[in-house]
């Protein structure tokens, strides 16, 4: 094992071949210097930032099986970051599944809002978030082909009441990207902007979807945390989504945002239980009795900001 260790430590120019690439993300996967995400596995070494989408389950054989997934969101992040004025973080490299980035070193937006709360530089970095979703929201979502259209009626969360299909179908569909969440946000030591790194799954849909998934994440920063079984409310709710509807020239439509807050409510809560169900049975039940205080919490704060 110490020899892997040292031999995947030497890590390769970005314009290096592909197999000398190829050797040394081998060496890393051999040394187990990648983690396991929900989606994806991921590993940060030296210069770089390696992910590896999650589709079989187990590493090696998702180094084959994920291809197709890591070519679209290599292609995908690539045209994000030449249309958002860089606050996307471009890709370096794809190496069969693997996609290859630079690592950023500068502070982490869920762990700074941890530490340092509400202060006037915290707040505007996390209305960064959303100016972004807002740039986002504005491309031309032709410019970006052959997007799946999500479908609401059908979500397999919370699908939309019948209510609401007309005003699904008559909203204008935009580009919205399923990791739109403040755990995937850093700041560059280098130019001071707040980079998005990871995009996750996109499809066409409502952008007031990014809007509350945005926010519901926010107040789940504290979510797991040292058994701490309290929401994160050290943000001004409307201020985000005033620094929103500015930068995006037009306002969030209220009933859609409610929907999509509990839709994504929904989402997390199947993914909390689904993390859970194999676990021994009084840890399970200790789990089970954590989300429901939780996300009773949720539901209150949404109660009182009309979602």
């Amino acid at each position: 094992m110490a020899g892997v260790i040292e031999a995947a430590a030497a890590d390769p120019q970005p314009e290096a071949p592909v197999e000398a690439w190829r050797s040394w993300i081998r060496d890393l996967i051999r040394g187990a210097c990648f983690s396991a995400r929900r989606w994806s596995w991921v590993c940060a070494r030296d210069r770089y930032f390696l992910k590896i989408p999650r589709v079989a389950g187990q590493l090696q054989p998702d180094l084959s099986a994920s291809r197709a997934e890591a070519e679209g969101e290599y292609r995908l992040t690539q045209q994000l970051t030449g249309q958002l004025d860089g606050m996307v973080e471009a890709p370096l490299r794809l190496i069969d599944a693997c996609i290859v980035k630079r690592r950023l070193q500068g502070p982490d937006l869920w762990r700074l809002a941890q530490r340092v709360g509400g202060t006037p530089e915290v707040q505007a970095a996390l209305a960064q978030g959303l100016v972004l979703a807002a740039r986002l929201h504005r491309l031309d979502p032709a410019t970006v082909p052959d997007l799946p259209v999500h479908d609401y009626a059908q979500d397999p969360s919370l699908p939309a009441p019948k209510e609401l299909h007309d005003r699904l179908r008559r909203r204008p569909r935009t580009i919205v990207v399923g990791g739109l969440e403040v755990r995937n946000f850093m700041q560059d030591v280098n130019d001071g902007q707040w980079k998005f790194f990871d995009p996750h799954e996109t499809v066409l849909g409502a952008p007031e979807d990014d809007v509350a998934r945005y926010i519901l994440s926010l107040l789940m920063i504290d979510w797991g945390r040292h058994a701490r079984c309290r929401i994160w409310t050290r943000f001004n709710y409307q201020h985000l989504l005033q620094a929103y509807e500015a930068a995006r020239g037009t306002s969030l439509d209220q009933q859609l945002l409610a929907y999509m807050f509990q839709r994504n409510v929904a989402r997390r809560r199947n993914e909390a239980r689904d993390s859970t169900r194999d676990l021994p049975w009084f840890m399970h039940m200790a789990a089970r009795a954590y989300e429901g205080l939780f996300f009773r919490q949720v539901r209150e704060w949404g109660s009182r900001h009309d979602l």
